[in-house]
C-alpha cells in the first residue's frame, strides 16, 4: 500500500440533502470541508440528529455527497467505480458500529475474518489466520475464538468488531457510537482499546460519539451543529 499524503481525508464543501417522503428537504450537512491528518486521533460530537453518521458514512465511502467532495488517500470516492469503492472500503477502511453486526451463526474467529472473504488480491489464508488470532489476542479474546457471539457480553461482541474492523491492516479506522450500547465499565474498556490498537497500528481515527470521556481521549474534537462544524459547541448538546 502506498504511504499516505499528508491529510488522509479531506472533505471539500459537502453538502449532504435529504428529502423525506411528503417533507420538504433537509440539508443535513452544508458546505463542509474537513481535513484529517494522518495519524490523527479525532471525535466528531453533537447532538442526535445533527448528522454525525451521515458524515462519517461519506467519509467511509457508504454514502456520497450531493456536491462537494470527499477523499481519501487522495483519490475522490466519487470517482471510484462501485467495485474499486468496495475494495477501498474493505482494504482501507474499517469500521465498528454501535450495534456489532457480527453474524450469529459463524464463529468468533470467522466473524473476523469476514472482511477478508472479499479481497481481490488472493491473499495468504494462513497469515490472515494467523492476524485474526493475534488480533483476538490482543483484544482480549483469544480464549472465546470458537464462541458464537450469542455466547458473549456486549462488550466483549465489540472488541470482536475492532478485531474483525483490523483484520485487513485498514489505515483509517471509523467508529459511530462505538460504546453507546454498553455499560460504564465496558465502555471505559473499548475507549482503551481504541487508544490502543490506535498507537500499535498506526492508524488514522475518527470516532462519532456522544461521549465525553471517549472523546477526551482524542487528539481533537469537533462539534456538529447545523451542518457545520465546530471547534467548540455554542452550548451544551
Amino acid at each position: 500500500m502506498q504511504e499516505p499524503p499528508a491529510n488522509l481525508v479531506e472533505l471539500n464543501a459537502v453538502t449532504r440533502v435529504f428529502a423525506p417522503p411528503g417533507q420538504p428537504p433537509v440539508s443535513v450537512l452544508r458546505e463542509l470541508s474537513l481535513t484529517i491528518p494522518a495519524g490523527e486521533r479525532l471525535a466528531i460530537l453533537g447532538p442526535s440528529g445533527s448528522g454525525k453518521s451521515t458524515l462519517l458514512n461519506l467519509i467511509g465511502g457508504l454514502d456520497r455527497p450531493d456536491r462537494g467532495s470527499v477523499r481519501v488517500h487522495g483519490r475522490n470516492l466519487a470517482e471510484l467505480s462501485d467495485r474499486d469503492l468496495a475494495e477501498v472500503r474493505n482494504r482501507e477502511i474499517g469500521f465498528v458500529f454501535q450495534l456489532h453486526h457480527l453474524l450469529p451463526q459463524c464463529s468468533v474467529l470467522e466473524n473476523v475474518l469476514v472482511p477478508t472473504l472479499a479481497r481481490r488480491d488472493r491473499p495468504d489464508r494462513a497469515a490472515l489466520q494467523a492476524r485474526a488470532l493475534d488480533l483476538l489476542e490482543r483484544v482480549g479474546l483469544s480464549t472465546r475464538r470458537e464462541a458464537f457471539p450469542g455466547t458473549l457480553s456486549g462488550g466483549e461482541r465489540q472488541r470482536v468488531a475492532v478485531a474483525r474492523a483490523l483484520v485487513n491492516r485498514p489505515c483509517l479506522l471509523l467508529a459511530d457510537e462505538p460504546t453507546g450500547s454498553l455499560d460504564a465499565d465496558a465502555a471505559a474498556a473499548l475507549a482503551e482499546l481504541l487508544t490502543t490498537v490506535h498507537r500499535e497500528e498506526g492508524i488514522t481515527l475518527v470516532v462519532v460519539t456522544h461521549s465525553q470521556e471517549l472523546a477526551r481521549r482524542m487528539d481533537r474534537s469537533l462539534w456538529l451543529r447545523q451542518g457545520q462544524l465546530l471547534v467548540q459547541p455554542t452550548e451544551t448538546p
